[in-house]
């Protein structure tokens, strides 16, 4: 019985030894590869490009200076503040100003002597120059290509108000006159401001001059509504083109009016009013010399018509002030 017993858990240690030992099979499975999404490259916008200075000048409608026989457009926009420059007819001369009054132009026709060349122009205008513009320096004179023909150019630097000033003059005789465009940048980095927007300005007024034929000069329209200019209610309308520019408008066309035998015009301006309609309108106290009494004049700048010289005045030329 001992020897059978025996037996008996031999064969069941046997069986199990065997049952470790057993080798499993699994089924077989293909590799697949683990998901990667794809990449998706986000597109960062453009910026959108800020005009260059250059792109920002306009022009308005051409303005005639019959003293001095041409017309040019004067600068509606030279930057991005939309403000135009200030422009002042004086007999031949034209000046144009920021209102930081950091840049200066200037146009300018006077009769030329008999005989006189371009490098004579030139050479005289320097020499007005010097007497006015402490330290001036100018380097050789370049050719310039106008419209009118060839002319002279030169490069400036003088000294105004201690700060040293960058500019040019340009210079052609034409029709027996002397016509200069002058330009200067006078801040605390003139060469910068004047490369930026004094340099383009001064090219773009070149591009716009055109000199005049007798035949081609506008006369001065004078109104006939003996009221037009003197009543509130019926003011002068020279509008606007931005919230800066109102008064701007004003005095300019004051600055071209002239008295009855081309006196020069004083104005002062005084207290906006009302008139009958609710509108608001500018009075500008007016005198010239031998004038029996001040005038006044009324002006609004919220709307716009053709202008007229009041009854008793006239004017140096076509207003300068084109509709907005």
């Amino acid at each position: 019985m001992r020897t059978i017993y025996r037996l008996g858990v031999l064969f069941l240690f046997t069986s199990l030894l065997t049952a470790c030992q057993y080798q499993t099979t699994l089924p077989g499975r293909s590799e697949v590869p683990i998901y990667k999404p794809p990449q998706i490259l986000t597109s960062t916008p453009a910026p959108t490009p800020t005009p260059e200075p250059p792109n920002y000048i306009q022009t308005g409608s051409p303005v005639q200076v019959q003293a001095g026989m041409y017309s040019f457009e004067p600068v509606t926009t030279w930057d991005q503040s939309g403000v135009p420059l200030a422009v002042h007819i004086k007999d031949t001369r034209v000046t144009l100003s920021n209102a930081e009054e950091t840049l200066f132009f200037s146009l300018a026709s006077e009769p030329a002597p008999s005989g006189s060349t371009t490098q004579a122009c030139l050479d005289t205008i320097l020499q007005q120059m010097a007497a006015d513009l402490s330290d001036l320096q100018h380097n050789e004179p370049a050719s310039l290509t106008t419209q009118a023909g060839t002319g002279l150019q030169v490069q400036l630097q003088a000294k105004v108000f201690s700060q040293t000033s960058i500019g040019a003059l340009q210079v052609i005789q034409v029709n027996q006159r002397c016509f200069s465009l002058f330009g200067l940048a006078t801040s605390a980095d003139s060469a910068s401001l004047w490369e930026v927007s004094g340099a383009p300005i001064l090219d773009q007024l070149q591009q716009s001059v055109r000199f005049l034929e007798p035949s081609q000069l506008t006369n001065c329209d004078v109104a006939k509504d003996a009221s037009y200019g003197f009543s509130p209610e019926n003011p002068i309308r020279t509008g606007n083109t931005n919230l800066y520019d109102g008064r701007t408008r004003q005095e300019t066309y004051l600055l071209t009016l002239r008295g009855p035998n081309d006196e020069e015009v004083f104005f002062t301006r005084l207290a906006p009013e009302f008139n009958d309609q609710g509108i608001i309108v500018d009075p500008y106290r007016i005198e010239y010399a031998q004038i029996p009494e001040a005038v006044t004049l009324y002006f609004d700048m919220n709307t716009f018509e053709p202008l007229f010289a009041p009854q008793g005045f006239t004017c140096e030329a076509a207003f300068p002030i084109s509709a907005p």
